[in-house]
């Protein structure tokens, strides 16, 4: 997920609880606790809006009447002993959610690390409490296991450094369940939480990515700090210095394997590679980038930065100082300490994935040009399918590369002279015939054919400059099973034509397993040769633009990096 996407969603969310709230108004008014604790007595009371932090009733509360209700809203919580209702004071509190199901410790400890690792840092400080609540999500479970539910709480807790609601105070429980609409966010074994400020006014809701994302430096977690962090980054994403990235108030320098400081010189001037490091097995990559970073870093301007990611499902079981230092002794160039809080930032700036990879484009390697002046994502990609050749690792060099190489191609390597193709009216036409003229050559299958569109500008500019020195020919070459993507009217055809959809080899038609070689790959579209028999146009995406009006009606480095783009998945 993207963190400005699932942080500007929570203001919807509250709207839809407060929606919910609505709903339920006119079925029953609101319960709370009075402050008798031996008589239990119901009272009605109205909660406030979270989006606005206006009460749902007529009159304002006074603060007394706040005070009180957070007192109720508070009282019977308790860790290993009762907690007292001044306890929960003045603090910010939050709502943790989960379900009494059954689940492997490996994953329970994943659920509530993030989560502890705040608490840790907020809770010393006095302004923070973290309150547990468990959920009956399966009655079926309940009703065949007794004893389990409690089980399950007990089991949960304790691992757990902060407060609860007891487990036989079902009413509070279920106070709380039917007050949030918990079924659009608590699901299997994923807890939920819930943010309130001192007064008692709901500030966030479902918050686990916000944890995960800024953890305790989103504090105390209202919108106007959401606002301020998610600006942060935008300006950071927007304008990356790479000195202001990887550096802190608490830390200017990186490390190298001998854990010694580093000092930043110069790193402005370099390309800089962010390695995002994940612990499980990533031998391909690493030895990759060794072998660039052997032959770059002493002649270009290049170093390598090693982002050790240890909180991820799946690395945070395994992921230790130890860990950490046992990969990167192995390497090279230099380092953010274990645990940097920087590695988080880094992460959230340039969106690299919450969870585990999956199929599609490697993000493990982001490259950051001189000055901060251009960042590409894809960096792991480009290194591991060009090698050091190249760099510095963007799409532009690769769709440079790439057209270096196929402008040595000539139309002669695809044909012979003798080779024949036929005019509209079936009269033949050798190659040698064609010497000195500019060509068009139009490749389509079943899969791959051009749009009428494009037949149409072909057409309109085949027609505008026909005996005009500007002239070009055109030779199509069909491999469909079906019918041309024209019609199959072929007299409607005004240029050349291989005379056989599926050629034998004598004729020398081998321009297909010719770009195969050269692509690597079964290439279809458009390609455009110059007088001289130069390719000087190669494009799968078969096009003509109102704005391309001389040959070869289009620009090959532009539309190769548009191919790289579809063919790898990289995103603009």
């Amino acid at each position: 997920m993207e963190s400005d996407t699932s942080l500007k969603s929570c203001s919807r969310k509250r709207s839809r609880f407060n929606d919910e709230k609505d709903k339920n108004k006119n079925k029953k008014k609101t319960k709370t606790l009075t402050l008798k604790q031996e008589s239990h007595k119901q009272e009605d009371t109205s909660l406030r809006s979270c989006s606005t932090g206006k009460t749902l009733s007529e009159e304002e509360k006074t603060t007394e009447e706040k005070k009180k209700m957070k007192y109720m809203m508070m009282k019977n919580l308790v860790s290993k002993k009762a907690v007292q209702a001044k306890h929960f004071e003045g603090k910010v509190i939050v709502l943790h959610f989960v379900s009494l199901l059954p689940w492997p410790e490996y994953f329970m400890r994943y659920e509530t690390k993030i989560l502890m690792d705040i608490y840790h840092i907020l809770h010393p400080k006095g302004g923070f409490e973290v309150v547990f609540i468990g959920v009956e999500v399966d009655s079926a479970y309940a009703n065949s296991n007794p004893h389990a539910l409690e089980e399950c709480f007990e089991d949960k807790l304790s691992i757990m450094p902060w407060t609860a609601v007891p487990f036989s105070n079902i009413k509070f429980r279920t106070y709380w369940e039917n007050l949030f609409p918990l079924s659009g966010y608590l699901s299997g074994y994923s807890p939920t939480s819930f943010v309130f400020d001192p007064s008692g006014m709901l500030l966030q809701c479902n918050v686990n990515d916000l944890f995960y994302l800024y953890g305790a430096r989103a504090y105390p977690f209202t919108d106007k700090r959401m606002e301020c962090l998610l600006r942060e980054d935008a300006e950071a994403r927007k304008h990356p210095s790479i000195t202001k990235l990887i550096t802190s108030s608490e830390r200017t320098h990186l490390i190298n394997n001998r854990n010694q400081a580093v000092p930043l010189h110069n790193l402005e001037d370099k390309v800089i590679g962010l390695y995002f490091y994940e612990d499980y097995p990533n031998h391909e990559l690493t030895s990759e980038i060794q072998k660039a970073y052997d032959q770059l870093a002493h002649v270009e301007n290049f170093e390598i930065v090693f982002v050790y990611i240890h909180d991820t499902l799946m690395t945070f079981g395994d992921a230790s100082e130890k860990s950490y230092w046992k990969t990167f002794k192995k390497m090279s160039w230099l380092a953010l300490p274990f645990k940097d809080p920087v590695c988080k930032k880094l992460q959230r700036v340039f969106k690299y994935p919450m969870h585990s990879l999956g199929p599609g484009p490697d993000p493990s390697l982001l490259i950051i040009r001189p000055q901060g002046n251009f960042v590409e994502r894809y960096g792991a990609d480009i290194l591991t399918k060009y090698g050091f050749s190249g760099y510095p690792f963007t799409r532009s060099r690769v769709a440079k590369l790439e057209v270096e190489c196929i402008k040595k191609l000539n139309i002669n390597m695809f044909w012979g002279r003798k080779t024949t193709f036929l005019k509209k009216d079936g009269s033949a036409v050798q190659l040698s015939e064609l010497a000195g003229k500019r060509i068009i050559v139009i490749v389509e299958d079943d899969c791959h054919s051009p749009n009428a569109k494009f037949w149409r500008m072909l057409r309109a500019r085949y027609v505008q400059v026909k005996g005009t020195e500007n002239e070009f020919e055109v030779i199509h070459i069909c491999k469909n099973r079906t019918a041309y993507s024209y019609g199959e009217n072929i007299a409607t055809m005004l240029w050349l034509r291989h005379p056989s959809r599926h050629p034998p080899r004598r004729s020398g038609y081998n321009v297909c397993k010719i770009l195969v070689r050269v692509f690597r790959k079964d290439v279809l579209g458009l390609f455009a040769f110059d007088r001289d028999g130069r390719l000087v146009r190669r494009s799968l995406f078969s096009s003509i633009e109102r704005r391309n009006v001389d040959f070869p009606f289009g620009d090959m480095e532009e539309e190769f990096l548009k191919e790289l783009v579809n063919r790898f998945e990289w995103k603009h």
